[in-house]
């Protein structure tokens, strides 16, 4: 392995209402930003994930969840009440606070997926939040032989095309795809990349540029091209890019913050009913 990539394992972890996933912590990684947290959810049984995620709050982050089965209910205090199907994806910016919840909405059949959260700059943590949603079908998909890219946010270049999601508003630049590899198949991603690359594997296994099993994460330093290859089954690969931020991160449960004096405020304003802010959304 060079000086250019290096590998991340996730943990086993526990969030909402009992629901066990894997996860990839990334509050105090050096080279991770802007991205925070990354979870992967998969079951077979949704009983096991029946819990949910009850209505909790946010502040100082975005939210982007993106179900590749299943279905999840979204609620906010902005007042959205959305599904979120098979291929869809939904985007969150807290900003200066959101009290929201996802339940599944499905009994039978697989629930999978994985939400991040991504950094926001500092003059942004108290902006007025925001909400975008996409449907399977509105997500832009590009292919060639053995190879299928999913545009889930952001702006993708793949060969000589541009691909585009119609979530476009996330910080930093961020943007995230869906890359599938038929066995053996291999992807180059050409031209300077961004700061921060990540690569998780969720499905088969990546040979190149490193052995990569299930589950785990490759980060990317740098460089002007990247080519991944897939191993001698199917490879599903969640792909993120975005420029990280210089700031300092001050984290407690679901708020974000550059210190330790804005945390206190969060979940001072949160117990006294002021996280949601007067035309920043409410019911």
């Amino acid at each position: 392995m060079t000086d250019h990539y290096r590998v991340l394992e996730s943990i086993a972890a526990e969030d909402g209402a009992g629901v066990r996933m894997r996860r990839f912590a990334l509050f105090d990684e050096p080279d991770t930003s802007p991205f925070l947290l990354v979870d992967r959810f998969d079951a077979v049984d949704p009983s096991v994930c029946a819990g949910g995620f009850p209505a909790h709050p946010h502040r100082g982050i975005e939210t982007l969840t993106y179900m590749q089965h299943g279905a999840m209910r979204h609620e906010d205090s902005m007042g959205h009440q959305e599904l979120i199907t098979d291929g869809g994806v939904q985007w969150m910016s807290a900003g200066s606070g959101v009290i929201h919840s996802e339940m599944p909405a499905m009994v039978q059949g697989r629930l999978a997926g994985f939400q991040i959260w991504n950094n926001l700059p500092a003059k942004d943590k108290m902006s007025c939040p925001q909400y975008q949603q996409a449907d399977a079908a509105d997500l832009p998909v590009w292919t060639e032989s053995g190879v299928r890219l999913r545009a889930v946010a952001g702006c993708w270049t793949a060969g000589d095309d541009t691909v585009c999601s119609p979530v476009s508003s996330m910080a930093n630049r961020a943007a995230v795809a869906d890359l599938h590899l038929e066995p053996e198949a291999r992807w180059t991603w050409r031209g300077d990349l961004p700061r921060t690359v990540l690569c998780l594997v969720y499905e088969g296994t990546l040979e190149e540029p490193v052995h990569l099993s299930p589950l785990r994460m490759l980060v990317v330093s740098g460089g002007s091209s990247l080519t991944l290859a897939g191993g001698k089954e199917p490879t599903g690969v969640l792909l993120l890019a975005g420029q990280p931020l210089a700031e300092p991160v001050v984290h407690w449960g679901p708020f974000v913050m550059n210190t330790r004096e804005d945390i206190e405020q969060a979940i001072d304003d949160y117990r006294r009913g002021r996280l949601v802010r007067s035309g920043h959304g409410g019911r």
